[in-house]
């Protein structure tokens, strides 16, 4: 699982209090609000809405 996080904004640290409550070890992305970098081209091919935070799964069955 990739974690695209944004450590500004409230919703992603939400995210990242439950990932740490769990122990969770998950790769993480840093996307900056401030910079528009969810606006990208690469980051609207993942996700279409373009909300902070995302997750990706990988199944690799």
């Amino acid at each position: 699982m990739i974690f695209y996080d944004c450590s500004t904004a409230p919703n992603p640290r939400r995210a990242r209090m439950f990932i740490a409550e769990k122990g969770l070890d998950i790769e993480k992305r840093d996307i900056s609000i401030a910079k528009g970098e969810q606006m990208s081209e690469e980051f609207r091919t993942i996700n279409p809405q373009l909300a902070c935070p995302h997750r990706v799964v990988r199944f690799d069955c």
